[in-house]
């Protein structure tokens, strides 16, 4: 079953293979001016919203069906590429529009006997993309 995608990269759970986003918190802000007032409090003036930031962790495991160095290569595509990307967890889009990620952390957490990469956990940090 799936549970969300970002982008081409498809998060879900079933028999063979579980991807799942964990994690996640999702960070907005308002923008105020500030104006000075003699004899009196400054006075705030809304000026604005910020873009919105999401920051979410993948755990990726061999042992639950996954090939974690694909979708590590698939995420850093999307990265340097500046793809735009829609993020969508059950029925629902998230944010207004489209996601690019602002950065990723990647820790390589087991390789096996050849060297291959057997478990990894992946932080994205997303901005909106307005």
């Amino acid at each position: 079953m799936v549970i969300g995608t970002l982008g081409n990269v498809a998060y879900y759970v079933d028999q063979d293979q579980i991807k799942t986003i964990r994690d996640m918190t999702w960070n907005s802000s308002a923008r105020y001016g500030s104006h000075d007032r003699h004899l009196f409090r400054p006075k705030k003036e809304f000026v604005g919203v910020d873009d919105d930031a999401i920051k979410l962790r993948i755990r990726l495991s061999a042992f639950l069906g996954v090939n974690p160095h694909d979708d590590i290569n698939e995420l850093f595509r999307y990265e340097r590429e500046g793809m735009t990307l829609p993020l969508t967890l059950g029925s629902k889009g998230f944010g207004f529009w489209r996601w690019v990620i602002l950065n990723t952390n990647r820790d390589l957490i087991m390789f096996d006997q050849e060297g291959d990469l057997l478990i990894a956990d992946v932080t994205l940090s997303l901005g909106a993309y307005t």
